[in-house]
């Protein structure tokens, strides 16, 4: 029996949870509890991609977010190989730069776009941000 696919009205722009690790604590995250306040830290595997790949392969717009992408060990090997595996025309970042100088490459070369989340002490007193400039 073949899968349900979103009708064509549906589905033009997915927000795709790469991870659920991150390295702040904002209290305004919806990433960030799952209602008791604790969140499970995960790196997805592959085959979590391949199985949402599935459901949401065509979709105009891939928004990678977490979590912070960028904490994921798997964020060089898997990006590269993600528009072909979810057919979309567009892909975003969406992070708060903890690793991008170290990803410039990959980030520059795979996403269209990146929205960029930045906190600091004067913006937000509960974080420390430990990174640096964006690309």
């Amino acid at each position: 029996m073949p899968l349900p696919r979103p009708s064509q009205q549906y589905g033009k722009h997915v927000n795709l949870e790469f991870t659920t690790v991150c390295n702040l604590t904002c209290p305004e995250c919806s990433a960030a509890t799952n209602g008791s306040g604790k969140r499970v830290q995960k790196h997805h595997e592959w085959a979590y991609f391949v199985e949402a790949a599935k459901w949401i392969y065509g979709t105009e717009i891939l928004t990678v977010i977490g979590g912070e992408p960028t904490t994921s060990p798997y964020f060089a090997e898997f990006i590269p190989k993600f528009r072909e595996l979810f057919g979309c025309k567009t892909m975003i970042l969406w992070t708060n730069g903890l690793k991008v100088q170290q990803y410039a490459d990959i980030i520059a070369n795979h996403f269209d776009l990146v929205h960029a989340s930045l906190y600091d002490k004067r913006t937000a007193p509960w974080n420390q941000r430990p990174n640096g400039k964006l690309i």
